[in-house]
């Protein structure tokens, strides 16, 4: 769906339909080449105004300042649009037109105007039964349905006569078997059955060779298992035993092998003339050496944190950490109240951290600031030195007054009120950086920006004079 338009120039005429456009995105005419409805003249502006359905009716707005006119009146805010109605962008000898719904107007048609979409496909028609059609002024009535006989009921067949005797089917069937009048054939008159054939006995298969592999896989596994035990995880074998003395008989003087009585001394044996082999060592296993003893703990050192486990001390050094520094004035203060006798050294300290951090941070937005507006002027000067039309070149010129206003606030408050006047904005990641801009800060300026500040802060419950900017 959408709406159908005549534009009109010096250069020429359209007939377009229009595509549907929300509030949201609406389709914009002008002569800039992102416009949607593009018109070649010099006295349309880039963007000259814009075409919306809003609750399914087309509506006209301007963006020109007064050079968009609807049947001859000057548009003064969004305007439903009609059938026929001609809209005149600019206010030129021969402007260029826009007339709405011109097949309408020609149909002297009023009110909003015809939205175009395509017709939907016809269905397919299809005939579903091969009926007589029925006689004009005759109401319609089916074909009754055709009649289909019961088929007849297939008698049973009789099962197959299978002999373990015969597992290939070759011998015929016994005398005494009940089924073997099945296989004759049928008397005249009646439906001859199927003939029962044999089947063949399934042949038993083997489990044989299943069992074999199933066992070579078994010693497979337990094989390597042992191997992998002995390897790695099997005690070493045990050291040889120390030698023993051993005592033999020596012969003496007095020996007599008939009685027996020998007088035999019992002497050592002479003793090993080497030394019994070392004990073996166990091989090396793959595992990672253990871990040296860790040292033993230092002394216990003497804590002196007079803070340690102070929960609201912990919330301001918390706030310092997330450069919330308006809120950290404000714990230090509750802190100084709810604990009497605090050191007051210690809390003016973090008051201190706490300020200067707002101050340098203070000065990195207004610098972004003041640089996001330059860049705008830059853009608008561009846009400017392109514009051919001396109107639109004068409303631009005057857009930039706000913009250089903002540049001039930023200045007086660097230059004048912080005496900032570097060329970059401060980088708080840089120790180097930000020590030289310590060092060459204005004391006296920064002692009553601070004062003026705190005041502000505590006075509004932590937040601070730029809130919201």
């Amino acid at each position: 769906m959408g709406l159908q338009v005549r534009l009109r120039h010096t250069l020429g005429e359209r007939l377009l339909d229009l595509p549907d456009r929300p509030v949201e995105k609406p389709l914009v005419v002008g002569r800039a080449r992102e416009a949607d409805l593009k018109v070649p003249s010099v006295s349309v502006a880039p963007e000259h105004c814009a075409l919306f359905v809003h609750e399914g009716q087309w509506v006209l707005q301007d963006m020109s300042n007064g050079l968009t006119f609807v049947n001859g009146s000057a548009l003064e805010g969004p305007t439903p649009l009609c059938v026929g109605d001609v809209i005149v962008l600019g206010a030129d000898a021969s402007p260029a037109t826009v007339e709405v719904d011109p097949a309408g107007a020609a149909q002297g048609r009023t009110g909003e105007p015809a939205r175009t979409e395509e017709p939907a496909p016809a269905p397919a028609r299809t005939r579903t039964s091969a009926a007589p059609r029925a006689q004009a002024g005759q109401p319609y009535r089916p074909a009754p349905a055709a009649r289909v006989a019961p088929a007849a009921p297939r008698p049973l067949a009789a099962p197959p006569v299978v002999q373990d005797d015969d597992p290939w089917g070759t011998q015929p069937a016994a005398e005494n078997d009940p089924f073997a009048d099945w296989q004759q054939p049928a008397a005249s008159g009646e439906s001859a059955a199927p003939t029962p054939t044999r089947r063949r006995k399934p042949k038993k298969s083997s489990d044989t060779g299943l069992y074999v592999g199933i066992a070579a896989c078994v010693l497979i596994i337990g094989g390597t298992g042992w191997f992998a035990y002995q390897r790695f995880y099997a005690p070493p074998p045990a050291p040889p035993a120390a030698p023993t003395t051993v005592w033999k008989k020596a012969k003496g003087p007095n020996d007599n092998i008939f009685t027996g009585d020998s007088g035999d001394t019992a002497v050592p044996a002479p003793a090993a003339t080497h030394a019994p082999p070392a004990p073996v060592s166990p091989p090396a296993r793959n595992e990672p050496e253990p871990p040296p003893p860790p040292p033993p703990p230092p002394a216990a050192a003497v804590d002196n944190d007079p803070h340690k486990g102070d929960l609201a001390w912990e919330d301001v050094q918390g706030a310092l950490v997330l450069q919330n520094y308006a809120q950290a004035v404000i714990k230090c203060d509750d802190y100084r109240r709810n604990h009497t006798g605090a050191s007051a050294k210690e809390i003016s300290g973090v008051i201190d951290e706490a300020m200067d951090g707002l101050w340098w941070k203070r000065i990195k937005m207004l610098y972004d600031k003041k640089e996001a507006a330059a860049k705008k002027i830059r853009a608008i000067d561009k846009d400017i030195k392109e514009e051919p039309n001396p109107k639109f070149r004068e409303q631009l010129t005057k857009e930039k007054q706000p913009i250089l206003e903002e540049i001039k606030q930023a200045d007086d408050h660097l230059n004048s009120e912080m005496g900032y006047t570097a060329t970059q904005s401060p980088d708080t990641t840089s120790k180097e950086m930000m020590s030289r801009l310590g060092s060459d800060r204005d004391a006296s300026k920064f002692g009553a920006w601070k004062v003026r500040t705190l005041k502000y802060i505590r006075d509004n419950h932590g937040k601070t004079p730029w809130e919201g900017e």
